[in-house]
């Protein structure tokens, strides 16, 4: 059996490497005010829970839809398209993580991709869709 040209082979290869998706990851920063429970919700329905205390920042895995608990009662949200590129933070490869801020509204703003862990009150021009409202019940 003859074997294919290596040029052939390298060019399949680097096709294969380039289209892998990227995967995304969510850096969320408690900034409403007292604790939260964050859930984020698969597509086939399970749920992962992240308690926040007011000021902690902490990564959570990427949900199709994300429930927030609170003192008030409960926040669900429907989260956009993937922001630009720009909004995101490249860790290594093709893994990049989005950093996001809630509110004491139930708003969810972006934040700069460099940002230090902990609140802030300057967030980047928002791209469409943000800052991300509740869904209405």
């Amino acid at each position: 059996m003859k074997k294919p040209p290596l040029p052939l082979f390298l060019a399949i290869s680097l096709l294969i490497v380039t289209s892998c998706a990227p995967i995304i990851g969510l850096e969320v920063t408690n900034n409403t005010g007292g604790a939260i429970i964050v859930s984020s919700i698969d597509l086939h329905g399970k749920e992962t829970r992240y308690q926040l205390n007011q000021g902690q920042t902490i990564g959570i895995a990427v949900g199709y839809t994300v429930r927030i608990q609170q003192k008030g009662g409960t926040w669900d949200y429907s989260f956009p398209k993937l922001p630009p590129s720009r909004y995101l933070r490249h860790v290594k490869r093709n893994i990049y993580v989005e950093t996001l801020q809630i509110e004491k509204g139930g708003l969810i703003y972006e934040r700069s991709p460099d940002a230090s862990p902990g609140p802030t009150s300057e967030f980047p021009p928002q791209p469409p869709g943000y800052p991300i409202a509740p869904n209405a019940k």
